[in-house]
């Protein structure tokens, strides 16, 4: 997806990027994912390592970022990912791309 320069030495990238979505996912999986911290330790990697996050990555995540920072104002306790579950379920469901049936 283009992230990593092709020819990149991953050894020291790939502890680092452990760390981030390890930290991430503890305590309560996807669910308790803030997206904007994890938007925000993406950013510095991109500052540390020839990791880079493509414009329409960038803008998604900076798009949930703001979306979950809404809604958390008036729910606490929202959680994105509960919201975009049934989505994501139906599209991975439903999708014919080759791709997409051959990662699952």
């Amino acid at each position: 997806l283009e992230f990593i320069p092709p020819g990149t030495n991953l050894s020291p990238i790939l502890p680092v990027l452990a760390k981030v979505f390890d930290q991430a996912l503890e305590g309560g999986g996807a669910k308790s994912i803030n997206f904007q911290e994890l938007a925000a330790d993406l950013a510095q990697i991109t500052f540390d390592y020839p990791f880079r996050i493509p414009p329409y990555f960038a803008l998604i995540i900076r798009a949930i970022g703001v979306l979950e920072g809404i809604a958390l104002v008036g729910d606490p306790d929202f959680a994105i990912v509960d919201e975009a579950y049934p989505y994501l379920s139906k599209m991975l469901l439903m999708d014919e791309s080759p791709r997409l049936r051959e990662s699952l």
